[in-house]
C-alpha cells in the first residue's frame, strides 16, 4: 500500500516509511518541496480508500479527522464575483489556504468557477452547496464539486464507503420496506438510494488553467518601496 502511494507522490527525494500504530504510518520526507506538493495535491487514496495525512507532532495527538482538498464553487452569479465576498464564502467551507478564480477554455468548453483549497472534515457528510444570501432576499445556492474525490457514499454523504456498505442506507431501506410492505428483493421505486448526485466528482482544471488562474486569497502583499534620500 505505502509503495503505491509513494510512487503516486512522485517525490524529488526518497521517502522513509515506518509503522507507528495499526493503520498509522510515519512518512519522513527529505525536502520540504515534497511535503508541500503532497499536501497541495491531496486528497490521496489507495484502491479508492482515503489516506488522511497530518503533519508530525511530538505529542502524537493526531485526530485524522480532516483532509486537504480542492473544492470548486460553481453557479455564482456574475454580480457576486467580488473577491472579498468569495473569500468570506470560501471560509464557510473550513480552514482555507487558497482561493483561485478559473476562467478559461478546456476541450472547447468555457470554464468559469472558483477553486478553494481547504481542510474538509471527514467525520461529517460532504456539503452539496453553499447558500448565498442576496440583498434582494432571494437565496442563491453555489454548487460544490470535489476534485480527486475518493470512495464516497451517494446516500449518506460520508467518505470511506459506498452504498453497498452503508449502514444508514441499509437501516433506512429496511424500515421503508417494513412500513410500505415492499417486495423484499425487488428495489422499491419510491425509495431513493441516492441523495447525492455524481456531479460532486469533478476533474482538476488542468495545469494550463491553474497557471493562468487569478489568486484572490491570500492577497498578494503590496510592493515595498524604499524612501528616496535627497
Amino acid at each position: 500500500m505505502t509503495e503505491a502511494l509513494i510512487a503516486a507522490w512522485n517525490t524529488t527525494s526518497p521517502v522513509i516509511v515506518s509503522n507507528l500504530l495499526q493503520d498509522t504510518y510515519l512518512f519522513k520526507f527529505e525536502h520540504q518541496l515534497d511535503v508541500y506538493n503532497v499536501l497541495q495535491e491531496a486528497p490521496w487514496s489507495v484502491a479508492g480508500n482515503l489516506i488522511v495525512l497530518e503533519r508530525w507532532r511530538a505529542t502524537m495527538d493526531w485526530t485524522f479527522s480532516s483532509t486537504e482538498m480542492w473544492l470548486q464553487l460553481h453557479d455564482i452569479p456574475e454580480e457576486l464575483h467580488d473577491p472579498d465576498l468569495i473569500t468570506r464564502l470560501a471560509h464557510k467551507l473550513g480552514e482555507v489556504s487558497r482561493v483561485q478564480y478559473i476562467n478559461g477554455v478546456r476541450g472547447g468548453q468555457r470554464l468559469k468557477f472558483y477553486r478553494v483549497h481547504t481542510r474538509v472534515d471527514v467525520t461529517k457528510p460532504l456539503r452539496r452547496s453553499l447558500k448565498i444570501k442576496r440583498r434582494s432576499g432571494v437565496d442563491q445556492a453555489a454548487e460544490i464539486k470535489y476534485e480527486r474525490l475518493p470512495l464516497f457514499c451517494y446516500y449518506c454523504g460520508y467518505l470511506g464507503h459506498d452504498e453497498q456498505r452503508c449502514r444508514v442506507l441499509f437501516e433506512d431501506e429496511t424500515s421503508h420496506r417494513a412500513s410500505h410492505h415492499c417486495d423484499p428483493v425487488v428495489p422499491c421505486s419510491e425509495f431513493l438510494r441516492r441523495r447525492f448526485m455524481p456531479y460532486l466528482r469533478c476533474p482538476a482544471p488542468g495545469a494550463r488553467l491553474v497557471e493562468h488562474a487569478m489568486t484572490i486569497f491570500p492577497k498578494a502583499s503590496p510592493p515595498q518601496t524604499t524612501p528616496r534620500q535627497s
